[in-house]
């Protein structure tokens, strides 16, 4: 097999599985009637992934949202008509919450970094986050 080949099919799959982690990460709430779509589809043999960020990003922005009175519950006295389908802005698109949470600045699960009693100890050119984008660019240029 050539380098060449090699990298693009290295590329391809590293492309596949961030818009999967994309995909798994989106709010269950709003996009879980899709999620479970594409997990069926795939276990019948039929792969309807997105191969791409760009094509997961797609996706999600143009699926009806599920559960959109649970949206409009939350805030009665809101001035969006009712034929409005953007739900009102949350504090995070992804359903990140407790547990799934993790730190930027020393990678543990279950804070944020402004929240992290590292965050005065560790310099932020150290900061996991930035370990984590140095590590994919050199896998990008192998």
């Amino acid at each position: 097999m050539q380098d060449a080949e090699r990298t693009a099919m290295k590329d391809a799959a590293f492309d596949k599985w961030i818009a999967y982690l994309f995909m798994k990460s989106a709010d269950q709430a709003r996009y879980g009637s899709l999620l479970t779509g594409l997990a069926t589809q795939f276990s019948m043999n039929n792969d309807q992934y997105p191969a791409t960020l760009t094509a997961a990003m797609d996706i999600l922005a143009n699926h009806k949202l599920d559960n959109k009175d649970k949206f409009k519950a939350r805030n009665p006295n809101n001035n969006r008509s009712l034929k409005d389908d953007t739900p009102p802005p949350m504090e995070s698109s992804f359903a990140q919450a407790g547990d799934t949470l993790t730190c930027f600045c020393c990678g543990k699960k279950g804070h944020t970094a402004n929240k992290c009693h590292k965050k005065g100890e560790i310099p932020k050119e150290q900061w996991w986050i930035k370990k984590a984008q140095q590590f994919y660019e050199e896998g990008k240029q192998e």
